[in-house]
């Protein structure tokens, strides 16, 4: 800038004042600070970034803290989740005794029906437009939706559980490891297919579609006793494998759902729904 430009800025000031300011301009020089100085400066950040820094969480930490979202999250699951499911499933395991059919079939046909229902009311937020809320809070909706997941995933194996205990103890011959590995399969194939038709659709959409095909599948089995036949070799190692590579591929969607949760990503999904 000359001095013409600072005259027109500064209009009425005087030529002495601004010879002046020139001078002590000329003349004034950046303090520097001593090398002591930004030693202590340096070590006092140092000790405050260290103080303020969260220490990484052990996996048994981690654990505690989801049992706690867990339990935390327990009263607030709907009661006509837990109503609901469980009338499915007693109901239909003694109509499908009362039809003649064999445990595995009635225990493979239900075995996924109530996490399938969970999942509905796991993105019941989402579903209620409360996604972009939670993903603001503490425990976001990745957390929230986890929590609600693994209600849902025990409530399941419990029922299902009780189911076989109930169904190798009626003299039925059939040993409780076997019906075991019968409903693990459906259970864990049909959580990964509805998680993957989450990722595309609503909760309660994806849930509706998902229980619309297994009920098919079902009354296929039902007609067909070729398939109904090929049920009982899930008894032995097919079972065991297709049960390993369910588990795993449910494991594997209920990560990319709750990844698109945890990140900008979960915004981006809350908006394609819209």
């Amino acid at each position: 800038m000359n001095r013409k430009a600072i005259n027109d800025d500064l209009g009425d000031v005087s030529e002495a004042e601004l010879d002046r300011l020139e001078r002590l301009l000329d003349n004034w020089q950046t303090p520097q600070a001593s090398p002591d100085e930004i030693e202590r400066t340096i070590a006092a950040a140092s000790l405050e970034l260290r103080l303020r820094a969260t220490p990484a969480e052990s996996w048994a930490q981690r654990m505690l803290r989801l049992l706690r979202l867990v339990a935390g999250e327990l009263p607030f699951m709907s009661r006509s989740f837990w109503v609901a499911s469980l009338l499915l499933y007693v109901v239909g395991l003694l109509s499908l005794m009362q039809l003649q059919q064999t445990p595995q079939l009635a225990l493979f046909a239900l075995a996924p029906v109530p996490m399938l229902l969970g999942l509905g009311e796991a993105l019941r937020s989402r579903d209620a437009g409360m996604l972009e809320l939670e993903m603001s809070c503490r425990y976001n909706g990745a957390s929230v939706m986890l929590a609600k997941l693994s209600i849902a995933g025990v409530y399941t194996v419990a029922l299902n559980s009780a189911a076989s205990l109930w169904l190798s103890g009626t003299g039925t011959g059939i040993r409780l490891g076997e019906l075991t590995l019968v409903w693990l399969t459906p259970f864990t194939l049909a959580t990964a297919v509805a998680l993957a038709v989450i990722m595309r659709m609503r909760g309660s959409q994806a849930v509706l579609l998902t229980l619309a095909v297994w009920a098919m599948c079902c009354l296929l089995l039902l007609l067909s006793p070729e398939l109904g036949r090929w049920i009982n070799r899930l008894t032995g190692d097919l079972g065991m494998v297709m049960a390993a590579l369910g588990g795993c591929a449910a494991l594997w969607q209920g990560w990319r759902v709750t990844q698109r949760l945890s990140t900008e990503r979960g915004a981006d999904w809350l908006e394609t729904d819209d």
